[in-house]
């Protein structure tokens, strides 16, 4: 434990990963809890934010921290993967050599754990790689933190999950005291996602979209079985229905589905509000940002009862009850015939607006706290 200096926290923050061309899942998250943490009503927290990439510079994301006063930008143009394996195998180079600082608290947003004299807090925000065929997965995700977490999780000094599921998992996989670790809650944008917004017939028409349709959420990750979409629209049999696809992988693309390789944040926005229904066909979810996205969006949202999704989802979802494609082609078939009534839209989008960037930032503070500040 270390005592802040005048009642101020300075906290270490390694935002490397929102230089990704799109932030997307996890580079969102690392960079909508530092814009929640900034927009706090604190004047006790300051920030030490490590912007590190040999190929990607900061870009209109970063605006917000340039001209905070609580904020000292440092920026470093080395590999990343020399970095993060430098981390695993020699705990070299450290935080204070990287920012050129000393910090109250170190916070690793993006899974990666920074070497640090300081205490460390880390999210982490599946195990979904544990599970997955090892030879697919990419030698800076599954295969490092196959490696990194057994030897490194159970000294830091606080880990923060997405959900009680994940929480629960990296206690008893890792055997940490669950006291130790922080389950909280993610945010949606509530501005964005929103009923409001759909798309006009002729926007939609220039995506290829004719009718009404089904909005597929997927990835190449293998949990998020993508290829099950076809064979839930196969098992459908709704002529009238077109499925529209967001993330689909190369090589997957079928007759039936319209195919949207990559939109941005507002059209993904305007899709979620014109859709008749979101399908998320993925065997597990660390916290399930599209759940919550349809939700705030007065759509209804088939999904698997499985890992994270129930906990977000609550009564508000519809769970297909047998995990197979034709278990979710009968839930997504029972809410086409059904649709949804303005009360349950209500409540839909009501639930949806408990996650909050803020809420999420807040509590992420309180957990520095008691890291950095010895309890009475």
């Amino acid at each position: 434990m270390t005592e802040s200096v005048n009642g101020m926290l300075t906290i270490g923050y390694d935002a490397s990963v929102t230089l990704a061309p799109s932030p997307r899942g996890i580079a969102r998250y690392a960079l909508e809890l530092l814009r929640a943490l900034l927009a706090l009503p604190r004047t006790d927290l300051r920030f030490v934010v490590l912007l590190n990439s040999l190929r990607h510079e900061a870009g209109p994301q970063h605006n917000f921290l340039l001209d905070d006063p609580r904020v000292s930008l440092v920026r470093r143009n080395l590999p990343g993967p020399v970095v993060v394996h430098g981390w695993r195998l020699a705990r070299r180079p450290t935080w204070e050599q990287l920012a050129g600082r000393t910090c109250d608290v170190v916070h690793g947003p993006a899974n990666y754990i920074p070497p640090s004299r300081s205490p460390v807090v880390v999210t982490v925000h599946d195990l979904g790689f544990l599970r997955d065929d090892e030879a697919q997965l990419a030698p800076l995700a599954g295969k490092y933190f196959r490696a990194a977490f057994p030897r490194q999780l159970p000294h830091v000094a606080r880990i923060i999950t997405p959900s009680r599921f994940v929480a629960d998992e990296v206690a008893g996989t890792y055997h940490i005291d669950r006291q130790n670790i922080d389950a909280i809650h993610s945010g949606i944008n509530g501005d964005l996602f929103s009923p409001q917004g759909g798309m006009r017939t002729d926007q939609l028409a220039a995506l290829g979209i004719t009718r009404r349709f089904v909005l597929a959420i997927t990835a190449h990750q293998p949990r998020k079985r993508a290829d099950w979409i076809a064979k839930v629209a196969a098992s459908c049999a709704r002529t009238d229905v077109q499925f529209v696809t967001v993330g689909m992988p190369e090589g997957l693309s079928d007759s039936r589905l319209v195919s949207l390789r990559d939109v941005d944040d507002g059209t993904l926005a305007a899709l979620y509000a014109s859709a008749s229904a979101v399908l998320l066909t993925t065997r597990e979810e660390g916290f399930g940002f599209p759940v919550l996205e349809a939700l705030a969006s007065g759509t209804p949202v088939i999904c698997g009862r499985n890992s994270s999704l129930a906990e977000i989802g609550g009564g508000c979802a519809s769970y297909a009850d047998e995990d197979t494609p034709e278990g979710f082609a009968k839930a997504l078939g029972s809410v086409l015939d059904h649709p949804p009534h303005e009360a349950q839209r209500a409540a839909w989008i009501e639930h949806a607006r408990q996650f909050t960037w803020r809420s999420c930032a807040e509590q992420v503070a309180r957990c520095y706290e008691r890291v950095a500040v010895p309890r009475n």
